[in-house]
């Protein structure tokens, strides 16, 4: 599979965050690995990008799902969630690596100065996963402009809808 994280260079944080949660939710879907725990993970990620969010960041930040507080790694996902994604045919090293690796895009730089290649390094970890798992990371041009801010490298904050639009974007296969 090409290489598509080179091509979120120079995009924002926020759109780097969109592909790997797209790219994430298409191998959900692929697989019919349903569990309340990556919904409230992919929602609590989703919600950063909304308008109305960024007057609430402390009980956002605070109020993270056990998903998105592992560690950064050190720690892997419930045993229960890693139950259901062997038998949906994940290998659970596998999903520790899309949970680590997305969680990192926006949580290792919420709390300081961006590190692109950081972001980068984390979307290519995502990406390899689900090529390995024949999924294609969303290509960066399919998705909505989000340009970084001057001097914070954030995307523009979305409204409810405009975030809604996003989330229900769907890509073929390659």
């Amino acid at each position: 599979m090409p290489d598509a994280t080179s091509g979120y260079a120079g995009s924002s944080l926020n759109r780097c965050l969109w592909g790997a949660l797209l790219g994430v939710r298409r191998l959900r879907d692929r697989l019919g690995l349903e569990h309340p725990a990556l919904d409230e993970w992919e929602d609590h990620l989703w919600a950063w990008s909304s308008f109305e969010l960024r007057g609430e960041f402390n009980s956002w930040y605070h109020q993270r799902p056990v998903l998105s507080d592992l560690d950064m790694g050190q720690r892997p996902v419930p045993a229960e969630l890693a139950g259901e994604a062997e038998r949906a045919g994940l290998a659970v090293t596998d999903l520790n690596e899309l949970v680590w690796s997305t969680s990192a895009i926006l949580h290792g730089n919420v709390l300081g100065p961006i590190d692109f290649a950081w972001v980068l390094e984390n979307l290519g970890r995502v990406e390899a996963v689900l090529s390995r798992n024949g999924v294609a990371l969303p290509q960066a041009a399919s998705l909505p402009p989000s340009m970084a801010r001057e001097q914070t490298g954030w995307g523009e904050p979305l409204s409810p809808s405009e975030l809604a639009d996003i989330r229900d974007l769907r890509f073929g296969d390659r």
